[in-house]
């Protein structure tokens, strides 16, 4: 009867262990999406300032407005702010996951004791 007792905790810690290894891949697939907005972001944010100075230097030397250029800055602002969201929505997905972990190994804790 301890035999099977065991066996069964075996089983048990042995699901709860592929879970977390899906657990562990889902997360890491995550950080390489977060890290890849966060890199998206960034490179529009530096695309962002560099129209604006090429923007004023150009009103400052020619003294005309670049209508061309303030739609893209503003196409780039929205496109900021969409990834803005969605790393948001991530970096919540990533919080949930690390919780669920950590129920997870509280209840392979409780299952040891």
């Amino acid at each position: 009867r301890e035999n099977e007792r065991e066996r069964e905790w075996g089983d048990e810690r042995e699901k709860q262990r592929g879970k977390e290894r899906e657990w562990d891949k889902e997360r890491e697939e995550w950080k390489r999406e977060k890290t890849a907005l966060e890199e998206g972001r960034k490179e529009a944010l530096r695309e962002l300032a560099s129209l604006r100075r090429q923007r004023e230097e150009d009103e400052k030397k020619h003294g005309v407005e670049l209508r061309e250029q303030k739609e893209r800055a503003n196409e780039l602002q929205i496109a900021c702010s969409d990834l803005s969201g969605k790393l948001a929505r991530q970096v919540d997905y990533i919080a949930k996951l690390k919780s669920r972990l950590g129920k997870a190994e509280a209840d392979c804790e409780s299952m040891r004791g």
